[in-house]
């Protein structure tokens, strides 16, 4: 008979670790672990679906191991088979997702029919997963497929035709460019953020020097900013490296650097970053002071649904990270992201927690229309 799961038990003694393994062998492929590090370990390399774990063991168990293994796979099928229960462990057992909790000595019918509910309810979430998967990508191929087609024929027009077109008919064709541009990057933005909501885009720890990504990103917008007559400013501080996702911060900076462009019409937006370990806001804010710029104007109507921020808070919450706003009429405005170093194991004792603040100034100028 073929497998039809794999299957951990986590338990240190023996008597009990032989018999769960005798009575899943015939129908699972089966990995044990004695302590909670190793099971762990078994996690990283191999595809579990359902786990029995013993609370009570040598080094890292119960609770926080439970834990630590809904960290890794928060869809993973916990079986706690204990001889040690409580009505505190059963509490948290059930916020943590845990499919059964079974009392030793238990029953060799039970822990059958039990491994096989909890192996189908994990079946379960993954085929809707994958049926949710399949239906965003083909939204996104049918969304796309038009709208690539449009902007394709029109760069044709105004390539091959431009010589000829009035200047109305120049006009309606580089609007249809630029709409087309924005709505390509709204449904993308729609996308990208549906499947960071839904976890299905990893958090990847990197050390990298936030002074050259920051460099980069100012250099990649400059034309756009220097074309609206806005200033972009990037703060005076040497090499930064810290230790997050990299990709995630750049686009965090970059959201926040395109709705700065978008929401001034005239002054200067400024990006710095600088390592305070454990600062407050409002030591933050008076290292950061020379950044704020002119009065905002008055609330303007601008296209959008709203998207640029609802993802920066995402992004800035995968990575473990938080967003301020510091925004005071007459003063202009600032969005403080802070980003903790991400480390893959527990942080070494006595090590030194180092935060990146990156502020960004939306400066609009008294006289703007309203």
């Amino acid at each position: 008979m073929a497998a039809q799961g794999n299957i951990l038990i986590v338990e240190d003694e023996p008597g009990p670790a032989l018999a769960l393994k005798m009575i899943l062998k015939p129908y699972y492929d089966v990995y044990t672990a004695e302590r909670g590090e190793a099971a762990l370990a078994i996690l990283k390399s191999t595809p579990i679906d359902v786990v029995t774990l013993d609370l009570r063991m040598p080094g890292l168990s119960g609770m926080p191991l439970l834990q630590k293994m809904k960290d890794h796979d928060p869809d993973i099928e916990v079986i706690i088979i204990t001889g040690y229960g409580s009505l505190e462990t059963a509490v948290e057992s059930i916020n943590l997702k845990v499919f059964a909790y079974v009392s030793k000595p238990f029953d060799v019918l039970e822990i059958l029919e039990t491994t096989k509910r909890a192996l189908q309810k994990r079946r379960n979430l993954q085929r809707l997963r994958h049926i949710k998967e399949e239906f965003f990508a083909n939204l996104t191929h049918e969304f796309r497929t038009p709208l690539s087609a449009i902007m394709g024929y029109s760069s044709i027009l105004l390539d091959e035709h431009g010589a000829t077109l009035t200047s109305d008919q120049r006009h309606a064709l580089d609007r249809i460019q630029s709409n087309s541009h924005d709505l390509l990057s709204c449904v993308e933005g729609i996308f990208f953020l549906a499947a960071l909501e839904a976890g299905e885009i990893p958090v990847t720890p990197w050390t990298f020097d936030a002074r050259q990504i920051l460099t980069s990103i100012v250099a990649r917008h400059d034309a756009a900013f220097r074309e609206k007559k806005v200033a972009l400013q990037l703060g005076e501080f040497s090499a930064l490296p810290i230790r997050s996702d990299e990709e995630k911060v750049v686009k965090i900076v970059e959201t926040l650097l395109l709705n700065a462009l978008k929401f001034t019409a005239e002054g200067s937006v400024t990006i710095d970053a600088a390592v305070l370990p454990d600062a407050t806001l409002e030591e933050v804010n008076e290292v950061l002071e020379g950044f704020k710029q002119a009065d905002p104007t008055a609330r303007k109507r601008f296209r959008g649904i709203g998207l640029g921020l609802r993802l920066v808070t995402r992004l800035t919450e995968a990575i473990g990270g938080n967003l301020d706003v510091v925004s005071t009429l007459g003063a202009g405005s600032e969005f403080i992201v802070r980003v903790p170093p991400l480390v893959e194991e527990p942080e070494q004792p006595g090590a030194e927690p180092t935060d990146m603040i990156a502020t960004m100034t939306s400066a609009l100028k008294a006289q703007a229309s309203a």
